[in-house]
């Protein structure tokens, strides 16, 4: 399965300053959702070797953990302690559907870096105003961000962070319009929404895979779209 695209901000260095690369890393869930999936896309472009998950419920944190390792060969494990968690981890990934923010800055440590995914409307948050106010901000896109992300909408709207601490989106990442992170001590959060294009990417990386690896395939998917007359079938 491809990975999202936006899963995959690592590779703009938004994690560390490039080209360092960490020989060790452990990545923090706070779990719900799509547990394996970002794992796995954050084990393809990091050198993640410890995985531990914090869930409401402890079962099924344990279970996540048990599928994770199954399934990616990682080191993984349920916790208990949230707080004693946050504070050994480089990568924290919230994946949940929290009205209430559940992510505490007080116990971030320097170089942290925040995947927030869960929330996805004005009211719905997952870190507290000390994550904001400590973070290097960073969206995937901005103008959906400032009206329907509640991480980011309201913080603004209370003064914890104005439009400035907002470093961009992935266009200027990508683009090179804005710097990327330059600090082994800088805290980052990326918010995550969803867009389009993000499930463009994904499948132009899916095709670009399939023909590489499936060339029969792929060739056989070509075949299939054209019209009878042989021309090329155009999506209304």
């Amino acid at each position: 399965m491809p990975v999202p695209a936006d899963k995959k901000i690592d590779c703009l260095g938004l994690f560390c300053p490039m080209p360092i690369v960490k020989t060790r890393a452990a990545l923090q869930h706070m779990a719900a959702g799509e547990i394996l999936e970002v794992t796995s896309a954050h084990a393809s472009v990091r050198p993640i070797q410890h995985v531990m998950i914090w869930g409401r419920h402890r079962d099924r944190a344990e279970l996540l953990a048990s599928r994770v390792s199954d399934t990616l060969g990682l080191h993984a494990e349920p916790v208990e302690s949230l707080e004693h968690a946050l504070s050994r981890a480089d990568i924290i990934s919230t994946v949940t559907g929290a009205l209430d923010p559940i992510l505490p800055g007080r116990s971030l440590r320097p170089g942290t870096h925040i995947d927030l995914i869960g929330g996805f409307t004005p009211l719905m948050r997952e870190a507290d105003d000390d994550v904001m106010r400590s973070a290097n901000i960073y969206v995937d896109m901005l103008s959906s961000a400032l009206r329907e992300a509640g991480d980011i909408t309201i913080p603004l709207e209370r003064g914890v962070i104005d439009r400035s601490d907002i470093r961009g989106d992935l266009f200027d990442l990508c683009t090179g319009r804005i710097a990327k992170r330059n600090s082994d001590d800088a805290i980052t959060v990326f918010k995550s929404l969803g867009i389009a294009l993000e499930d463009l990417a994904a499948a132009v990386l899916a095709w670009n895979t399939l023909q590489t690896q499936v060339p029969s395939a792929a060739n056989a998917v070509s075949s299939a779209a054209e019209s009878p007359r042989g021309e090329k079938a155009v999506a209304q």
